[in-house]
């Protein structure tokens, strides 16, 4: 994924530059493609954790499957705490949002 990360970056980039060269030098600043070529590496950067969307709560629901597995019932507290958590780490990601 790192060299096709690799080979996204350098098309957007040349694909800004492009733009930015048939733009005129009155109707966009100079900073215009930087900024695009920022967005870029941030598109490179973005791209090794996509894969965190669909394995994270795979590992996640692996995790506590085998966490029952060896606690047993008692393990489903846990779980239950787990799971009452997040609604809280999402007000407290909005709040620190606005905040910011």
């Amino acid at each position: 994924t790192f060299c096709l990360g690799a080979e996204l970056r350098s098309l957007s980039v040349a694909l800004v530059y492009r733009t930015a060269l048939s733009l005129r030098a009155a109707s966009a600043p100079p900073s215009t493609a930087n900024l695009l070529s920022n967005d870029a590496q941030k598109l490179l950067d973005a791209l090794p954790l996509i894969h965190l969307l669909w394995a994270c709560p795979l590992m996640i629901l692996v995790a506590a499957l085998l966490l029952v597995d060896l606690a047993g019932v008692a393990a489903l507290a846990g779980i239950g705490l787990l799971l009452t958590m997040i609604p809280l780490n999402l007000l407290l990601v909005r709040r620190l949002k606005a905040a910011r």
